[in-house]
């Protein structure tokens, strides 16, 4: 039986930007004689497993620093309305939740399909501040959307996968993943969109 999540088609180049392993020392040395040579006498060569990133270091690597990025641009905001009184937050979360993307699934997520999940497509700014919702800058924050987003992200991933896993796993079936991820993360968007607007009209 062929999952739903991977049927639905989302444009390529709208597809989560895949993470791909670089050479250390790029193909283009080898073209200079004389830096061939150089290699050579060092026993490196362009395709060798020695000359490729390890890809799951730069995936950790990577997730770890833009983590501390989206903290980081919101510190200011968040310093500011602190200084002035207000009791209002703004932070980003991950619209497949994190526990659930970081956890059970941070194999299959990150290093089987190679998607980084702090990035745009799968970021959403909220605030418990209704101020900075009704202007756009963020979506409202309630604790029952967030946990509904969990449990969507929960059923979601898990179906992704295991469909994934039954269609062989090779490059088809993950970039079928990918669009799905896509999809899924297009879902809790939209759950998170229609909350907030109930949560905005509730406070007026």
């Amino acid at each position: 039986m062929v999952d739903r999540a991977f049927e639905r088609q989302v444009p390529v180049a709208d597809l989560p930007p895949l993470v791909q392993p670089q050479r250390i020392f790029p193909k283009e040395l080898w073209r200079d004689p004389a830096a061939a040579a150089v290699l050579a006498k060092l026993g490196i060569r362009p395709d060798a497993v020695a000359n490729i990133e390890n890809i799951r270091e730069v995936m950790e690597s990577r997730l770890a620093r833009e983590k501390a990025e989206t903290a980081r641009l919101l510190a200011p905001l968040n310093r500011l309305m602190a200084a002035n009184g207000r009791n209002v937050w703004v932070r980003f979360v991950t619209l497949i939740a994190e526990p659930v993307w970081a956890g059970a699934h941070r194999e299959f997520v990150v290093h089987e399909l190679h998607v980084n999940p702090y990035e745009d497509w799968n970021l959403v700014a909220v605030s418990n501040g209704a101020a900075l919702a009704m202007e756009g800058d963020a979506l409202m924050h309630d604790a029952s959307i967030e946990a509904e987003a969990a449990r969507m992200s929960a059923e979601g991933l898990a179906r992704i996968e295991a469909a994934c896993r039954a269609a062989g796993a090779d490059n088809a079936a993950r970039d079928a993943a990918r669009r799905a991820l896509k999809a899924l993360a297009g879902d809790i968007r939209a759950l998170w969109e229609r909350q907030s607007r109930k949560l905005l009209a509730s406070a007026r």
